[in-house]
């Protein structure tokens, strides 16, 4: 890993980075904020391509209004952008769908920035893993933009059985793995997973500080997953965009594990995305899960963050400059 971490509010690194063109990978999304990287992207770098994947969850009563909101976003991504190239899938495709995308995004300029605000992360994770597999991608940004709140209640529906995300499963039998839980809003199916890990092989990632209404969420979240308090746990407290932070302790887990870990994606994609880069080095022993919901409501967010100089609240991640890897 580097000595330094380089992420910072997105307007601010790309630029630092000298690249000339860049091929852009969105998500077509109902929500609102998958219109922040066409909206802010554009002042400081040049796009040569664009991609948008619009991704298709199963039929359900939200299914015309998702697809109207859509719609909407995608007409205003597309007189932001030149070009914009629209690839549809279903949420359950398998990855072989994935893989010529991928091939076809790469080819383009070699240097991608991708935005995982809104793109599941059964998706982006693969996409990721293959980017950073390509030998032709010599620079790689990862761009998350922030909503303006997550509404009360339950946001998602029909959680899928836990499993490894595609491209981050074990090889390696694990007997007794560490189980470290990324904190959220919703506990989905992992419930039991977190009963069988043991009493002393069970460490959460706590998003910190996670402002209110946030914070009780995320404490409520961690009372349903371990309702015996005697149960000792590490609570590892880091901020919720902090991607390398996280990074570096799940690497310490893991080598104080030899690499048998198991990696729950619960919390925010930033740490959602250090898992995947912890995976990467354990050489097989380790994996990342989720349970993937299959139904999510129109107003699963609201908004677009911003900061206090009222620009939208995107962050980059630099994976990769110049051919060289940066975690």
């Amino acid at each position: 890993m580097t000595a330094f971490s380089p992420w910072s509010p997105l307007r601010w690194i790309l630029p630092k980075i000298s690249v000339e063109n860049w091929t852009l990978v969105g998500g077509a999304s109902f929500e609102d904020r998958c219109t922040a990287i066409a909206t802010s992207l554009p002042a400081v770098a040049r796009i040569a391509a664009s991609f948008f994947l619009r991704i298709d969850d199963p039929p359900s009563r939200f299914s015309r209004e998702i697809a109207t909101l859509t719609e909407r976003n995608l007409e205003i991504v597309k007189t932001l952008l030149p070009a914009v190239n629209v690839h549809r899938e279903s949420l359950r495709a398998e990855p072989s769908k994935w893989v010529p995308i991928a091939a076809q995004i790469a080819a383009q300029s070699g240097s991608i920035v991708i935005d995982i605000s809104t793109l599941p992360k059964r998706v982006w994770l693969f996409l990721i893993k293959r980017f950073l597999d390509s030998p032709t991608v010599t620079d790689l940004v990862v761009c998350y933009t922030r909503p303006q709140l997550y509404p009360e209640g339950p946001l998602t529906q029909d959680a899928l059985p836990v499993e490894s995300i595609p491209g981050h499963g074990r090889i390696i039998a694990a007997p007794t793995p560490t189980l470290v839980v990324g904190i959220g809003y919703v506990a989905f199916n992992v419930n039991e997973l977190v009963e069988q890990s043991g009493n002393s092989k069970l460490k959460f990632i706590f998003p910190f500080p996670p402002g209110s209404p946030a914070f009780r969420r995320n404490w409520k979240l961690v009372d349903q997953l371990m309702p015996d308090a005697r149960i000792p746990l590490e609570i590892r407290r880091i901020h919720a965009m902090d991607m390398f932070a996280a990074l570096s302790w799940l690497r310490t887990v893991g080598s104080e594990c030899s690499g048998m870990l198991d990696m729950v994606a619960l919390g925010p994609k930033p740490h959602a995305l250090a898992m995947g880069l912890a995976y990467r080095g354990m050489r097989g022993k380790a994996q990342v899960l989720y349970s993937q919901p299959l139904i999510y409501r129109p107003d699963y967010s609201k908004g677009i963050g911003v900061n206090s100089d009222g620009s939208a609240a995107s962050f980059g991640y630099c994976l990769r400059r110049g051919g060289t890897d940066l975690f």
